[in-house]
């Protein structure tokens, strides 16, 4: 129940923000931060090689291989700030646009956090203390919309859209050290690692080619048409695959460590998986079908009069909108990592339908 709440309350914070800050921003600020997730969303496959669900996913953990993890996926995370910072002017170099240099360094830092975090939030999610992350995740999304609101009122522009980033990691990052009082020990060599590790590695695989697959759009439209157009597109794509993400996110929260301790018995994981897949398909396909039929009504009222070009590409992201549901296989991932399998086919399949929108839009 409070999972439920949080996840109402987050909704509720999320349409709000997205409302105003639509109305206080313009497109263009929304398409260079695109721009940079692309990318940056990209290396934060990497940021831990998948050991937080290794360590999640693990029947039994020591206080050893927690802190080995915990230092390994700092060591990533901040192997990964320092190459985005690298990697900032090659990126303003290819979309045209010098103002993505200092944009692409901040967006950086979000990955210390996230590296500082990770292993908390694997201890909390493995002790199954569902409730209290759902707290920590809505004070982390009322404090990243309350700075990205004034900061865009006081007409920081897109800036207020890094702001929004930086605030919500770095407060979650606070919040999860508080809640989980664990504090990380020096690593040790030869604690057992190594099948974690292995396990990580099989995830980051199929992570890489699930995130290729479903925001190449995203580089192509910001490369090929630029910031504004980037900015029309992405809102689109979110405003369409908002019911479906709260959905599945507190179902995720749930079911991959359920599924975990099943992944033995391909039988019942299947069973288990097909009852989830179905469970986001049946409470989210009403919703996408109804704003698609109001779709005008739907982009206007949340966007705004000036985001009325995002009308025409909200409906020609219909065809995600039916597949998405299904393609929602990050669950499935644990038992296909475990045995060193990798099936795309579905998420390749959603992303020809986005590919397939942009060109009829562009």
């Amino acid at each position: 129940m409070a999972t439920l709440s949080a996840q109402v309350i987050k909704f509720v914070l999320s349409l709000i923000s997205t409302m105003v800050l639509a109305r206080l921003l313009v497109p263009e600020d929304f398409g260079l931060v695109a721009m940079v997730t692309a990318v940056t969303g990209f290396m934060m496959i990497f940021r831990d090689m998948g050991l937080t669900l290794a360590a999640i996913q693990s029947e039994a953990i020591s206080q050893e291989q927690l802190s080995t993890l915990f230092w390994l996926g700092l060591a990533i995370a901040t192997a990964l700030a320092i190459a985005t910072a690298a990697l900032a002017p090659a990126l303003a170099w290819f979309y045209g646009d010098h103002r993505l240099t200092p944009v692409t360094c901040a967006m950086g830092i979000t990955f210390i956090f996230s590296g500082l975090a990770m292993q908390h939030q694997a201890l909390l999610r493995r002790q199954l203390k569902l409730g209290l992350i759902s707290k920590i995740e809505v004070v982390a999304a009322l404090v990243g919309a309350v700075v990205a609101v004034g900061t865009a009122a006081k007409g920081f522009g897109y800036w207020s859209l890094v702001f929004l980033q930086l605030a919500t990691f770095a407060t979650t990052t606070v919040l999860v050290w508080v809640a989980s009082r664990w504090v990380p020990t020096l690593p040790v060599r030869r604690s057992g690692v190594r099948s974690l590790m292995r396990f990580g590695g099989y995830l980051t695989a199929y992570g890489l080619v699930n995130y290729l697959g479903r925001n190449l759009d995203n580089v192509l439209v910001g490369r090929v048409l630029g910031a504004q157009s980037l900015g029309i597109y992405s809102r689109a794509y979110s405003l369409l695959l908002l019911p479906l993400g709260q959905v599945t996110a507190p179902l995720t929260a749930v079911a991959i460590p359920a599924l975990s301790r099943v992944q033995s018995d391909g039988d019942v994981y299947r069973s288990y998986y097909l009852r989830a897949v179905s469970v986001v398909a049946y409470l989210s396909m009403p919703l996408v079908v109804l704003m698609l039929v109001l779709a005008n009504e739907v982009v206007l009222t949340f966007l705004g009069p000036k985001w009325g070009e995002a009308v025409s590409i909200f409906v020609l992201l219909r065809s995600v909108g039916r597949y998405r549901p299904s393609a929602s296989y990050r669950w499935l991932g644990i038992r296909f990592a475990w045995e060193g399998e990798e099936d795309a086919d579905l998420g390749l399949l959603v992303s020809a339908h986005s590919y397939s929108a942009v060109f009829s839009w562009s």
